[in-house]
């Protein structure tokens, strides 16, 4: 069962749940960018955060390294001003709460990102998979106009890439729309 109430926004649905690998919290965004968490579902749902302008929630993953940070991609068909990318960090509580960062600092704004994984061996270090820029790779130790770099190592640059995500060997794998599947070893770079 997923949120309901006075809270959710009206005609939204959910367009991402992820559970979280320790914990088993279930997190869920919807297409009006609200994002919900619970231990237990049938118990019922608390808000996490909403995005100011309702853009859809379209991918969220926690770090591989560190599963108390969630990353969150927002975006808004068509309107680019609206994206944004957050880190979200748990507070395991009791009661869990959650601490919201904006993350999107230097972001290309003519990039669509599309999905979002953290990196096998920092939780600092996140990547986004875009739809014409290839892949792009944030670091919490940079200054926010230098965050976001693009990471394209073994890959062709102008590539919509669709799905990204970490072995458990801490390869970063890339799928991509008609350009087959990519990995890179990322800890080395």
């Amino acid at each position: 069962k997923g949120p309901s109430g006075s809270n959710v926004k009206l005609d939204s649905y959910i367009t991402r749940v992820v559970i979280q690998p320790t914990t088993y919290t279930w997190i869920a965004g919807n297409s009006k960018g609200q994002i919900w968490y619970t231990a237990n579902p049938a118990a019922g749902w608390n808000l996490l955060d909403q995005h100011p302008f309702d853009a859809a929630v379209v991918n969220m993953s926690f770090a591989p390294t560190d599963h108390e940070i969630l990353y969150v991609l927002y975006n808004a068909s068509g309107n680019h001003s609206y994206t944004r990318i957050y880190r979200y960090e748990m507070n395991p509580g009791p009661p869990v709460s959650w601490s919201a960062y904006p993350i999107t600092d230097n972001f290309p704004n003519n990039l669509i990102p599309r999905t979002i994984t953290g990196d096998g061996y920092s939780p600092d270090i996140a990547y986004v998979g875009t739809d014409k820029g290839g892949v792009y790779r944030w670091d919490i130790s940079k200054q926010t106009y230098e965050s976001w770099r693009n990471y394209n190592l073994c890959l062709p640059g102008a590539v919509d890439v669709r799905e990204l995500i970490v072995a458990p060997d801490k390869v970063l794998h890339a799928a991509t729309w008609g350009r087959g599947l990519w990995k890179v070893v990322t800890g080395q770079v």
